[in-house]
């Protein structure tokens, strides 16, 4: 029970920093030589907070995923929404969209180095905005996994 409890610290602390810096980026983007080097500060942020040993580095690795998984659960299942959508497997939802970034706002500056292009009748930039949850999910638990592994 009580690493069940630890799990969902991590997740609610994991997404609290979230909402904090989208708020800021959100706050800076007229003024994206500010809002970049923010991004890139949640990102290095989320790997510390992943790797510190007294905090998630204390859980195993599922847990550390699953922790990942529960903070991004509203991007993860709106991007998942939107990648079905943008297949032809799955309705029109415009809420998936909006849902997805502004969960990701923190990674908006980021978008701007997307290509342009279109897959599918879809801007590039949609796509790569709706799989990030699952990218960020899947590279911050490898992060966090390899940093584990290093130091034993």
């Amino acid at each position: 029970m009580q690493r069940a409890l630890h799990v969902l610290a991590v997740a609610g602390h994991l997404a609290t920093v979230q909402l904090i810096a989208g708020t800021l980026v959100w706050w800076l983007s007229p003024w994206p030589s500010l809002s970049l080097p923010l991004a890139v500060g949640w990102l290095v942020l989320l790997i510390v907070d992943l790797r510190h040993p007294r905090f998630a580095g204390a859980l195993s690795w599922w847990q550390r995923s699953l922790a990942l998984l529960l903070a991004e659960s509203p991007a993860v299942v709106f991007g998942v929404w939107n990648v079905l959508y943008f297949c032809g497997f799955a309705q029109r939802f415009e809420l998936g969209a909006f849902v997805v970034q502004l969960w990701l706002t923190p990674l908006m500056p980021l978008m701007a180095f997307c290509p342009d292009g279109a897959v599918l009748g879809r801007d590039l930039w949609l796509w790569a905005l709706s799989l990030a949850p699952m990218g960020l999910i899947i590279g911050l638990a490898l992060a966090s996994y390899r940093c584990r592994q290093a130091a034993r």
